[in-house]
């Protein structure tokens, strides 16, 4: 069973599937170039657009959750951040133009200010016009920079019914994290 939410997405003007393969390795390339996640949850997979407005405030105080008198309380969030170096200076999508009896084109997106020196081709079996490409490119670039810093935080069982596509908010007094 499939459940799509409302996407937030133009209707694709075409798609490539060249060889057979498990369907998950088919929707992958759509789920990069429009932006949104898939879960699994009540015996259905669900397709959510990324962006969405957050589903639950969490406060601060409800973080650092654990089984039991273990001792001291661990961090509130276990935060990585990814090295500069390791980030796209440059990342160019190759898809197949519409406007170019369907040839692969690319279209490319730069970072200015950065002391990364990687460049990264993301091939896309997906029909665009040379604007839709660009504003691809342009939004993987900004998406890579934005997640940079990842985390992860350990709750009470009270926001157990929240999924893992959901978007949460965590304040600290006034401010938001």
């Amino acid at each position: 069973h499939f459940a799509v939410l409302p996407l937030l997405i133009n209707p694709v003007d075409g798609y490539v599937i060249g060889n057979r393969g498990p369907i998950r390795g088919m929707i992958e390339p759509l789920m990069a170039g429009f932006f949104f996640d898939a879960t699994e949850s009540d015996n259905k997979i669900k397709f959510v657009q990324r962006g969405r407005a957050s589903a639950v405030t969490i406060p601060l105080a409800d973080l650092s959750a654990q089984e039991g008198n273990l001792g001291s309380t661990p961090d509130p969030f276990d935060l990585t951040r990814q090295q500069e170096m390791e980030l796209p200076l440059e990342l160019n999508v190759v898809y197949l133009n519409s406007a170019n009896n369907y040839q692969p084109s690319q279209q490319a997106a730069r970072r200015i200010a950065a002391n990364s020196q990687t460049k990264v081709t993301i091939q896309l079996p997906i029909v665009m016009s040379d604007n839709k490409a660009r504003q691809v490119a342009d939004a993987m670039m900004y998406s890579a920079w934005q997640e940079r810093m990842a985390g992860s935080f350990a709750t009470s069982r009270e926001y157990a019914v929240y999924e893992p596509t959901d978007v949460v908010t965590v304040v600290s007094g006034n401010a938001s994290q």
